[in-house]
C-alpha cells in the first residue's frame, strides 16, 4: 500500500490551526448566570447531537483527506508459464556401459549418469509434460507425455542398457518420440536426442526424422555424450561408443535446436541446465503490475458521510443560530 501525495494528510491539521489562529470570536449572548439553566431538562436530541455530528465531521474530513492522498495497492501477478511439452529420446545400446562418468570417488556407466541428471531435470520442470522414448537397436516409448513427474520418474528408472538391442536407432528412437506428439495439443514442443553412438540400426535415418520434426514445428536439442577417443577404454562389446558429431549438429540445425557435447558428469548436467533456460526463456512472461486505487470507494464514503451530516444538521440537529 502506498500513497501518491501523502503531504495531503496534513492538510487537515494546518487548516484547523490556522481557524485557531485567525476565526474571530463570535458574539454570544450573555447571561449573568447560568443557575436557571442547570434546571432545564437535557432532550435526547440534544445528547445525541453533538457525538453523532462531531463524529460525521471527523469521518467525512478524513476520508477527503485520504481520497486525497490517493492510497494505492501495487501488487503483482506472476504469469503462468506456457506448458512445454518435452521428449526425453535415450541411447540404451551396449556402449552405455562404459563407466567413464565420475561422481565423488565412483565410476558411473553412462545411462547412470544420464539418470542422475534426468532426474533432476524433471523435477525442475513441474509445468511441463514430459515423456521418454528410448533406443538401441529397436525403439519404444517409455512413458507417453504425462504432467504426472512421478511417473516419469520411476519409468525413467526401469530403463536398462540392452533391453533394446546392442546397436543404436537413432532414426527410429526419433521415430517413437515424433508418433508421442500425436493429438497433443500446443505450441511448444522439443526432443532432446542423447546418444554416444553413431546410427548403425533401424529403419528411418536420423536426417529423416529431422525433417519431419521440422515441418512439425518440433525442435530437436542433441547430446553428444562420451569421453575423448584417446581416454577411452575398450567396451566389452568391442564399441568405441563415438558419437556421429555432424549428423547431430545436422539435426539440430534443421530443427532449430542446439547441439551440446558432455564428456563428463559436470558437462552433462550443464548441458541439462543450458537446455532448461533455453526452453523457459521462449515462454516466461514478465509478471503483471496490477495498481489498485482507493479513490472512488473514499469518495464515495466521504459524500455520503457529508450529505448526512448536512441532512441532519438542518433537520433533526438542527441549531438555532447563537
Amino acid at each position: 500500500m502506498s500513497l501518491l501525495f501523502p503531504w495531503i494528510l496534513f492538510s487537515p491539521l494546518i487548516l484547523w490551526i490556522s481557524y485557531r489562529i485567525f476565526a474571530k470570536k463570535r458574539n454570544r449572548l450573555k447571561f449573568p448566570s447560568v443557575g436557571l439553566l442547570k434546571g432545564v431538562p437535557t432532550s435526547l436530541r440534544l445528547k445525541l447531537r453533538k457525538p453523532i455530528i462531531y463524529t460525521l465531521t471527523t469521518l467525512t474530513v478524513a476520508l477527503l483527506t485520504l481520497a486525497g492522498a490517493r492510497p494505492q495497492k501495487i501488487s503483482s501477478e506472476e504469469m503462468p508459464e506456457q506448458a512445454h511439452d518435452l521428449m526425453l529420446v535415450i541411447d540404451l545400446s551396449g556402449s552405455m556401459r562404459e563407466e567413464d562418468y565420475r561422481a565423488g570417488f565412483s565410476l558411473l556407466n553412462r545411462l547412470e549418469a544420464v539418470k542422475m541428471v534426468l532426474q533432476e531435470f524433471i523435477v525442475a520442470r513441474t509445468s511441463d509434460r514430459i515423456g521418454v522414448a528410448a533406443f538401441g537397436t529397436s525403439a519404444f516409448l517409455q512413458s507417453p507425455l504425462t504432467r504426472d513427474h512421478k511417473l516419469v520418474s520411476e519409468l525413467l528408472d526401469l530403463l536398462q542398457i540392452g533391453m533394446a538391442g546392442e546397436g543404436t536407432a537413432i532414426g527410429d528412437g526419433l521415430g517413437v518420440a515424433l508418433r508421442g506428439f500425436k493429438d497433443i495439443q500446443g505450441e511448444s514442443k522439443a526432443i532432446i536426442l542423447l546418444t554416444d553412438g553413431s546410427n548403425n540400426s533401424g529403419k528411418v535415418s536420423p536426417i529423416q526424422a529431422a525433417s519431419v520434426a521440422a515441418k512439425l514445428g518440433i525442435k530437436i536439442h542433441t547430446i553428444g555424450m562420451g569421453a575423448p577417443v584417446d581416454n577411452r577404454r575398450g567396451s566389452i562389446f568391442g564399441q568405441t561408443g563415438e558419437y556421429d558429431e555432424a549428423t547431430l549438429k545436422e539435426i539440430a540445425a534443421k530443427t532449430g535446436g542446439v547441439f551440446f557435447n558432455a564428456t563428463d558428469l559436470k558437462d552433462l548436467q550443464k548441458v541439462y541446465a543450458e537446455i532448461d533456460a533455453l526452453e523457459k526463456r521462449e515462454t516466461e512472461e514478465p509478471a503483471r503490475i496490477i495498481l489498485k486505487e482507493f479513490l472512488p470507494e473514499l469518495s464515495t464514503a466521504a459524500l455520503i458521510a457529508a450529505l448526512l451530516l448536512i441532512t441532519l444538521n438542518l433537520t433533526i440537529f438542527l441549531k438555532i443560530p447563537e
